[in-house]
């Protein structure tokens, strides 16, 4: 593959053009964005480098796809409307074919670009909405996102025109079946890229990088100081974080690579969360520090239903959440990739699973403390959805940026975690504690008592073996025959214990629906 070489016009370096259809690269030397033209050069401007998110990509890597070989040529970060970034690498394959991969939260997508038809409903993002469905290639995707987001910087060599702070216009599309889509709404045309969540591993990535999954976690804390107070503060995430309180003066403050700002003077009572910031659990089989804790409350016909939320980081998996109930029950949840309808019906399907809706309203933040990746805030508000199969449980919450007026269009996205039941002895045993509040009554996705095959064998060999000793007596005493009625008699002690664990049962599952208005053992 030739490359091609140019003086930078903005500071005279050189400027390499590997792949020939590269249209603009990153200048090394003072970040200039260079446009390919093989007689003069254009300087489109300076352009940041790209904010570091421990990312374990870098230009120049190599790797294998489908026994396709392809090379990282660079890469352009986005700035959400949330306040989020996240990095989109642009892969080479031979004949200088593109793959574009997107790194989220931890998570990558590897897409490649489809062909719209002529005059496709895709194409315009005005009139697409949250949950509007498409047919692509015998499955269904779904819109979970469409949004407006900035162009915050770039690196190597990228297949398009980058500019500093251009617009993105862009919605996300995902299917049950595990499809990835997105929109991307150029000034001059519709693209649109399809794929699916890959990992390192399926991509080859090898060369040109010493990364690999830490064995062990390794929270590096960055030391800082609060602007408002002076107080000190760690930020466990500093990379990824944007907003942090801080424990002094309980101010909320605004972060960036490290850098504070103050925002407000939070209000309200102090609370002592169960898991301390800065404490460190295994879950699962990965070691987590809990870097957040905020509370939220739902308000149903006057009464409030308040829970708490942990956020726990790992280097490896980035962010999860331990949810603990107003009972002390526990679940451990994570964001998954899943088509979300805002008005989704009273079922759902996932994984072969049945979930059952069990709630719905508006979520408020009352209460936050430590770091997020999100611009979190005391009164922020999210419609929310729960759909239960115990012990897991489907959350879909559906968000505004700031600024959000009603009826807009933009700037919306619809979100999916999934929840999982995890014991207080779990919790107690992964964080190294004893003395935690026991839970009350039945949770929402507590898992209901078994019965035992054993048991349920044990029954029915005790129902056998007193019908056929009653028919060998009757058969060995034919004038004196046994009285049949204390036959029944033992039929019903062994039935009682059986029939009581049934009653015990659909007992603890009535009680398991007693605050949902979505009750299906309701009378009314």
């Amino acid at each position: 593959m030739k490359s091609r070489t140019a003086q930078c016009p903005a500071c005279g370096g050189p400027v390499t053009f590997k792949v020939s259809t590269s249209l603009v690269a990153v200048c090394d030397y003072c970040h200039s964005v260079v446009a390919r033209g093989d007689k003069k050069p254009e300087d489109c401007g300076k352009i940041s480098d790209i904010a570091e998110l421990n990312s374990p990509i870098t230009s120049g890597m190599t790797g294998s796809y489908q026994n396709k070989a392809f090379h990282v040529t660079g890469c352009v970060q986005y700035q959400h409307p949330s306040g989020a970034v996240w990095n989109e690498w642009y892969l080479c394959f031979p004949g200088e074919k593109w793959g574009w991969l997107a790194e989220a939260q931890g998570n990558l997508y590897l897409m490649f670009e489809q062909r719209l038809k002529s005059g496709s409903s895709l194409a315009n993002f005005d009139t697409i909405k949250i949950g509007q469905s498409f047919a692509v290639r015998e499955d269904s995707l779904s819109v979970t996102e469409k949004a407006i987001a900035q162009v915050a910087g770039a690196q190597g060599e990228i297949p398009w025109a980058v500019r500093p702070g251009l617009e993105h216009r862009y919605a996300d599309l995902k299917s049950t079946q595990g499809l990835i889509g997105t929109l991307d709404f150029g000034e001059t045309e519709s693209r649109f890229f399809l794929g699916k969540r890959v990992n390192l591993e399926s991509l080859g990535l090898s060369a040109n990088s010493n990364w690999q999954a830490p064995k062990d976690i390794a929270v590096n804390a960055l030391q800082v100081s609060c602007p408002h107070c002076g107080g000190s503060l760690q930020l466990f995430a500093p990379d990824s974080s944007l907003r942090v309180t801080c424990p002094s003066c309980n101010s909320l403050l605004e972060t960036r690579q490290g850098n504070l700002a103050y925002l407000e003077t939070l209000g309200g009572r102090k609370v002592n969360p169960v898991l301390p910031l800065g404490s460190k659990g295994q879950l699962l089989g990965k070691e987590y520090v809990v870097v957040g804790f905020m509370q939220r409350f739902v308000l149903h016909n006057g009464t409030s239903f308040p829970w708490s939320e942990y956020l726990l980081y790992n280097p490896e998996v980035h962010f999860r959440w331990l949810v603990k109930t107003r009972d002390g029950h526990w679940s451990f949840v994570e964001q998954i990739d899943y088509p979300a309808n805002p008005d989704m019906g009273d079922l759902v399907f996932h994984e072969t699973k049945q979930f059952r809706k069990y709630s719905q309203g508006d979520a408020t933040v009352s209460y936050v403390v430590g770091e997020f990746p999100w611009k979190v805030h005391i009164g922020q508000r999210n419609k929310i959805s729960d759909y239960i199969a115990p012990p897991s449980m489907l959350s879909f919450e559906k968000a505004l940026t700031d600024g959000q007026q009603e009826g807009e269009e933009v700037n919306q996205e619809v979100t999916v975690s999934k929840g999982t039941y995890v014991s207080i002895e779990e919790i107690e045993k992964g964080f190294a504690l004893d003395d935690l509040r026991r839970p009350l009554g039945v949770g929402s996705i507590q898992p209901s008592p078994k019965i035992g095959m054993n048991y349920l064998w044990a029954t029915v060999g005790f129902f056998l073996f007193m019908a056929i000793t009653f028919q060998v007596m009757k058969w060995m005493h034919p004038r004196n025959p046994p009285n049949s009625s204390m036959l029944w008699t033992g039929f019903s002690l062994i039935a009682i214990l059986p029939a009581l664990v049934l009653v015990y049962k659909y007992s603890f599952e009535v009680k398991r629906w007693h605050n949902s208005e979505y009750n299906p053992y309701s009378r009314e």
